[in-house]
């Protein structure tokens, strides 16, 4: 069994897309369903306790026979038999995050899938853990029921990425403050258009998690 720190349950297409970092050896975990996809919202509730960050999960993983597109990271979970076995407190995740610039291949909220295409597979991330300070949030101009985060990495390089961490959205729906020293689980999803004759695939970079320090 492996144990993996939770840093990301967020909302795929009615489905979840979670990650975490696995206990022991520091590296991402993003377990899958094996036909792919994300995981049904009810594999992710607990007892009444819906997986969060910082929860610490047992479970069964095991490496797919293709690589995701652009996603190493992806294990398979063959069955949802996982638990909750413990907490990790936000300071355990500083030494895993990352100075490393610019963020997932590129300095800003996009990566062509062309220029993935030049990387060998072994060099492909989509996911990547940073401290934030400072990090606002504020709605999305072209949809006032998304949020983003704002922020700046080590080099300067300015993001302003849609927040899809779920706990997260409902704060600052609810109009609560979220601190600007934060950890941010950074991902990037498969490419995507919403339209495919005015504008090609691209890999977006999403805030799937937002801890607070």
């Amino acid at each position: 069994m492996t144990q993996m720190i939770c840093m990301a349950n967020s909302i795929r297409e009615g489905d979840r897309c979670v990650a975490g970092i696995e206990v022991g050896t520091g590296r991402w975990i993003r377990p899958v369903p094996p036909a792919g996809g994300g995981i049904p919202t009810r594999h992710v509730n607990f007892g009444g306790h819906l997986l969060e960050p910082l929860d610490i999960v047992e479970l069964n993983v095991q490496p797919p026979q293709m690589t995701t597109r652009y996603q190493c990271e992806n294990c398979v979970m063959p069955a949802y038999d996982w638990r909750i076995v413990g907490k990790a407190e936000p300071i355990h995740l500083l030494p895993c995050c990352e100075r490393t610039t610019p963020i997932l291949h590129t300095d800003t909220d996009r990566v062509a899938p062309a220029l993935l295409e030049q990387l060998p597979p072994a060099q492909w991330r989509s996911l990547q853990l940073v401290r934030a300070n400072p990090v606002t949030f504020g709605q999305d101009y072209w949809n006032q029921r998304r949020w983003r985060a704002s922020f700046h990495d080590e080099a300067g390089n300015h993001y302003s990425l849609k927040v899809t961490d779920p706990l997260a959205c409902d704060r600052l729906a609810r109009g609560e403050e979220i601190g600007q020293d934060c950890i941010l689980t950074i991902s990037l999803i498969e490419p995507w258009t919403h339209n495919a004759e005015e504008k090609p695939p691209t890999c977006y970079k999403l805030v799937a998690a937002v801890v607070e320090l």
